[in-house]
């Protein structure tokens, strides 16, 4: 030991000399990380534009697999391509998409039946056929297109393959919000709606009207090179269900979260989506705008360090072939990516992000908007600039302090229950995440976890409230009236359910971030 601490102490000064480099290092990475997020366009100096695929580099010990094939843009606020009016203005803005790096371009059209969509979708597919961008239809669910909407699967099939059979540049079509609600009562024998209800009674899932209103059978007289690919949500519901009946008659699926402030769970997510939809391409949408859920819940935009850890989670997520920007095409890290996708000092300078963005995560809540209740129904993207009327129930009294959890009523539908191996007839409110370092974590609350069973079906695992202070919580406005009884550094008693085992926490809420 003796020898130990001499040998040491003679090498004194060369350790001084290596401590004061490590130091200067850590100094200059921690400049980089206060500025860049805040930087419009710095992240494009000095890099070169090289888009070669399947690379592999080598990051921190670590190996990162270049798999993003597809860059899309879905219905581009900068570029939108249906409004315009001449071949030469849709010709020059499909040249502007190219040279940005997207290759797929997503487009709504809501009645195949109407004329004045059918001309407007002919020249947009004239302008695009002897180019290399590819054209995907945005056809809209009953929670999107509303009473009005046109939901005769036949006839979409019918007229998709008659435009693919004279338009190469066609690729396929979505369905938005695949796994999410349809809140409206549909006539299933006509195929079209009745008089618009926005009671729970009347709220259905989506699969489940288009499993009844045979969309299955209609997609079996698809063209073979006519791609079909529905969206889905980690949060969304029935998602076994549409494995069941619709993954044979699908080429992929397109994947979004809801939960975009949260990304510590993301990469755990996308490899079990890729498992249940084994084999099945997955196109991920980056949100580089607000929504209107993130509106109303209170958030900022998103930020740049998160926008770029989103892509760097879907590049190395199993079956990812492609990011999808939405609306804000023109978004300089989009840019920045497509430009440098296979640069290693770029790349290694968006894992050194991600480090950031995770370890931040586990350390601290004061992202803007995390502690904002969540209406017990998951809320419509609104993707596509609809008006839909969604139910608020998030509390406006700026005095409310925050629980840090967002949950979904068991009550509206039986498919959480099921995936959570319960009773169908089971109440109370599942707690679908929480926030790191909020009053619902420091009390030891989790979120659902996403896994796959043996048989390759989505399963989840988490907390499920039933009760508050004593009192039963069979709906989610059930916890939110007793929190507006409360103030900050109030404490809420929660009894819940955990697999199985029921024990009591409590809770000691705290205001938002953007409150204090």
């Amino acid at each position: 030991m003796s020898n130990l601490y001499s040998k040491k102490a003679h090498s004194c000064s060369k350790y001084e000399g290596l401590l004061s480099v490590l130091l200067l290092s850590m100094f200059v990475f921690s400049i980089l990380f206060l500025v860049l997020p805040f930087a419009e366009g710095l992240l494009a100096v000095g890099y070169n534009h090289n888009r070669s695929e399947g690379k592999t580099i080598n990051h921190s010990s670590s190996f990162i697999l270049i798999q993003i094939h597809n860059f899309g843009a879905w219905v581009s606020i900068q570029i939108h391509l249906e409004t315009l009016q001449s071949y030469d203005e849709r010709k020059s803005a499909i040249s502007s998409l190219l040279e940005q790096g997207y290759n797929e371009y997503y487009f709504l059209i809501s009645n195949y039946q109407s004329k004045g969509e059918q001309s407007k979708v002919e020249d947009l597919l004239n302008a695009s056929d002897n180019s290399p961008l590819r054209l995907i239809a945005i056809l809209l669910p009953p929670s999107e297109g509303g009473e009005n909407g046109n939901y005769n699967w036949a006839g979409w099939i019918e007229y998709l393959n008659s435009l693919k059979d004279k338009h190469p540049s066609l690729y396929g079509f979505v369905i938005d919000d695949f796994n999410l609600f349809s809140s409206n009562s549909v006539d299933e024998d006509k195929g079209k709606n009745r008089k618009d209800h926005h009671d729970d009674a009347n709220i259905k899932e989506t699969v489940d009207f288009m499993v009844k209103s045979h969309l299955d059978k209609a997609l079996q007289n698809k063209r073979k090179d006519l791609n079909f690919f529905p969206v889905l949500y980690f949060e969304g519901m029935d998602t076994n269900d549409v494995k069941r009946s619709f993954y044979n008659y699908s080429n992929g699926i397109i994947l979004a979260s809801q939960e975009y402030y949260n990304v510590s769970d993301w990469q755990h997510n996308l490899n079990v989506f890729s498992k249940v939809f084994y084999n099945k391409p997955i196109r991920y949408v980056i949100y580089t705008t607000p929504t209107t859920s993130f509106i109303e819940q209170g958030y900022s935009p998103p930020s740049d360090r998160l926008i770029l850890v989103t892509m760097s989670i879907a590049n190395k997520a199993h079956g990812i072939d492609g990011i999808i920007a939405w609306r804000n095409t023109n978004n300089h890290l989009m840019s920045d990516y497509m430009s440098n996708i296979n640069n290693t000092q770029y790349l290694s300078f968006v894992s050194m992000m991600e480090d950031f963005q995770l370890k931040d995560e586990n350390k601290s809540s004061e992202t803007n908007g995390l502690y904002s209740s969540i209406p017990s129904l998951p809320l419509s993207q609104d993707k596509n600039n609809n008006n839909n009327d969604h139910d608020k129930s998030i509390s406006k009294n700026s005095d409310t302090p925050g629980i840090g959890l967002s949950g979904f009523d068991l009550t509206s539908s039986t498919a959480v229950a099921k995936d959570m191996r319960l009773p169908e007839d089971y109440k109370d409110v599942v707690i679908l995440s929480v926030v790191p370092n909020g009053p619902a974590a420091k009390a030891g609350l989790n979120g659902t976890v996403l896994d796959v069973d043996d048989n390759g079906y989505l399963i989840r695992k988490g907390d499920v409230i039933i009760s508050i202070d004593g009192k039963k919580v069979d709906e989610f406005i059930d916890i939110i009236k007793q929190m507006e009884k409360k103030k900050a550094r109030d404490v809420l008693d929660v009894t819940v359910n955990r697999n199985g085992a029921i024990f009591h926490k409590s809770i000691m809420l705290e205001l938002p971030p953007s409150q204090l």
